[in-house]
């Protein structure tokens, strides 16, 4: 995915929060709203609405379906993107119910800068890490060779710069406690867009010294 990005573009990079990916979606105008998870919506599956749900306690928890009508009173269909937490074990954040850290925000599909999101919003968004431009590194690949022929032929491939793959590494931001190890974090242009495989561009740097044992809080 490092070939789909510009060189020079602005880009966000953020903390990769370890808990259960969270959707809900609100239709303003008629009130009506669904959650559902990554694995579950693509399959067409929403969650129902009980007290014990983890996901529908997060959003009452936030007041997110009340914060969506306060800041949206147009002809609109917003989408919430985040993580649960906490869910996930050794990764509770400092949390002791469930709230949600948000990463998209979507009005009628188009993905809302972050920075342009309200203000009671930002404040549930998940660490913002880095925001500005990336300089990528490139790397000159030999893919033939025939000096009999006189012919070398060579591609540019593009790599994240040092400075960039170690932004993965040290401690969680989200409890303000350095509580657990970062599991990662998560490079996005500023400005939404899809990769050439036709899904959005993410990339996702995984904390070398993560591990999924349960044991991370050390």
């Amino acid at each position: 995915y490092v070939n789909n990005l510009i060189d020079g573009e602005r880009v966000i990079i953020t903390e990769k929060v370890h808990g259960s990916q969270f959707i809900l979606a609100h239709n303003v105008p008629t009130n009506e709203t669904i959650v559902s998870s990554k694995g579950l919506l693509k399959d067409g599956f929403t969650i129902e609405e009980t007290e014990s749900n983890s996901y529908w306690a997060a959003a009452k928890n936030d007041d997110i379906i009340n914060l969506i009508r306060l800041n949206w009173s147009d002809d609109v269909v917003v989408q919430i993107f985040g993580e649960v937490i906490p869910v996930q074990a050794g990764y509770a954040y400092g949390q002791t119910k469930p709230t949600v850290r948000l990463f998209d925000i979507r009005i009628n599909g188009e993905s809302l800068p972050y920075d342009l999101a309200p203000v009671a919003f930002r404040n549930l968004w998940v660490p913002v890490i880095y925001d500005g431009v990336i300089n990528l590194d490139k790397k000159e690949i030999v893919i033939y060779s025939d000096p009999e022929k006189n012919i070398h032929k060579t591609k540019t491939d593009f790599l994240l710069p040092k400075e960039i793959v170690d932004l993965c590494k040290g401690k969680e931001l989200v409890s303000g406690k350095s509580l657990h190890i970062r599991e990662g974090v998560v490079l996005r242009p500023y400005i939404d867009r899809y990769a050439k495989d036709g899904t959005k561009l993410r990339l996702k740097i995984i904390n070398p010294a993560y591990k999924e044992s349960g044991d991370e809080i050390s």
